[in-house]
C-alpha cells in the first residue's frame, strides 16, 4: 500500500533587460541586467519523505528556500 506525499509546485522566473545607448558608455559597449528566481512561491515548510510502518512520520526534508539571483553582462 504505497504512502503518498502532499503535491509539490516550484515556479522559477526570470527577466532580462538590453540597455540601448547608455549616455557614460560608448556605442559598442552592451549591457544586459537579468534577475532569475528560483521556488518563487516558497512558504520555507517541510515535506515527509519516510514514514515509519504503521504510518506515522519518521524523516521530514526542509524544502530549499526562495533563491534570487541579479547578473549584470557588460560586453564590447
Amino acid at each position: 500500500r504505497p504512502i503518498k506525499g502532499d503535491a509539490e509546485f516550484y515556479v522559477d522566473a526570470f527577466a532580462r533587460y538590453a540597455f540601448r545607448k547608455l549616455p557614460w558608455l560608448s556605442e559598442r559597449v552592451k549591457v544586459q541586467a537579468q534577475i532569475n528566481a528560483r521556488n518563487l512561491l516558497d512558504d520555507g515548510g517541510y515535506n515527509l519523505v519516510e514514514v515509519k510502518t504503521d504510518g506515522s512520520p519518521k524523516v521530514f526534508r526542509h524544502m530549499a528556500p526562495r533563491q534570487i539571483i541579479f547578473a549584470l553582462k557588460v560586453s564590447m
